[in-house]
């Protein structure tokens, strides 16, 4: 998936199968970059990953963003059954000296449980050209 427009919606679903097997990152691991900031896995990552009774590293479970804060429960639901994630992305917005205007917010539903309200650090956009990178979608 690739969008241009640095503000956006989406509705994203993701499902396993019901004799999954694995464990932790190694158990449907996919993510969602709102806006990549650089190379690989520069940005923020929204972690897609069975964590229904998977037990991993705090912030490397579902909705987590990656290996940075955690969700605030975990509402996975069972293998077999659709995973669904509502995200809305605002872009920063800069000034016309380059400086930041508004930070970027991303706001995420997780099967219908908010699990996301933050906003992003100003280190991460440095520069008003990551804005428009596009948003990518990681399957691993």
């Amino acid at each position: 998936m690739r969008v241009q427009n640095p503000c956006w919606a989406a509705a994203l679903r993701s499902g396993s199968p019901e004799n999954i097997t694995g464990s932790g990152q190694s158990r449907g691991n996919s993510g969602v970059f709102p806006a990549s900031t650089g190379p690989g896995d520069a940005g923020y990552e929204l972690q897609v990953l069975d964590s229904y009774n998977n037990k991993t590293y705090v912030n490397g479970q579902a909705a987590s963003i990656y290996k940075r804060s955690p969700p605030p429960v975990n509402a996975n639901s069972k293998p077999g059954e659709w995973q669904s994630y509502d995200v809305v992305w605002t872009a920063p917005t800069f000034n016309s000296d380059g400086s930041l205007k508004s930070p970027a917010y991303v706001t995420a539903f997780f099967n219908g449980v908010l699990v996301r309200t933050l906003r992003a650090e100003r280190r991460n956009f440095v520069h008003r050209q990551t804005v428009l990178q596009s948003v990518r979608w990681r399957s691993h």
